[in-house]
């Protein structure tokens, strides 16, 4: 399942994305930094307050020190992040750019059930439009792919983002969050994000 959020535009927008990443941080782990799975979570249990710990023989769970079960990290290929669409018969003229999408932030959080794992992803992105405008809905061709050992595809998913623009905007955000990845967990070892521009070619 997937969900697909239109973002205000320039009204608003520092609102809205914090909004926007405030929602997809509850995914439980952030693309854009690495630190390990599970970081902050607590430890111990007891009463902190007065720099001591109240219960000091109160029990301690034994499963709050078991290791946390491996999620791949995020990583984009190459310059995927970015997205550029001219109009037809003006590839590669200035004048002729219809818009540039981006992405900016993502999130990823797994779920473990026997020897699969079901890998949720949140993508933030923007898109802003160039000298030729665009007016109406873009489709962005989000490619989310899961390997295994030596770049082996284990998954991959077109994931087409609809974003409404119109002539008065000029930038629009947008996110999307995907929940429907499923693979072995023992052969799962990275998560890549970005735009399938042949993908994209063909839709248009």
């Amino acid at each position: 399942m997937r969900r697909n959020i239109s973002m205000p535009g320039m009204r608003g927008r520092a609102a809205a994305r914090a909004g926007a990443l405030a929602g997809l941080l509850l995914l439980g782990a952030c693309g854009s930094s690495d630190g390990p799975p599970g970081a902050g979570n607590p430890f111990l249990t007891g009463d902190f307050s007065g720099g001591k710990i109240a219960e000091e023989n109160k029990p301690v769970d034994p499963t709050l020190f078991e290791r946390q079960k491996f999620c791949p990290q995020v990583e984009v290929r190459g310059d995927s992040h970015l997205l550029t669409v001219y109009a037809r018969g003006q590839e590669d003229d200035p004048s002729g750019l219809r818009y540039q999408a981006t992405i900016r932030e993502w999130a990823r959080e797994c779920f473990h059930s026997g020897d699969m794992v079901t890998i949720k992803v949140g993508v933030i992105g923007r898109v802003v439009s160039g000298p030729a405008g665009v007016d109406g809905a873009v489709d962005l061709p989000l490619r989310i792919a899961v390997t295994g050992d030596e770049d082996a595809v284990l998954a991959s998913e077109l994931v087409p983002v609809a974003v409404a623009m119109t002539a008065a905007s000029g930038t629009q955000a947008w996110n999307t969050v995907v929940d429907s990845i499923t693979v072995p967990a023992a052969g799962a070892s990275r998560i890549y994000i970005g735009f399938d521009e042949e993908a994209g070619r063909k839709r248009r």
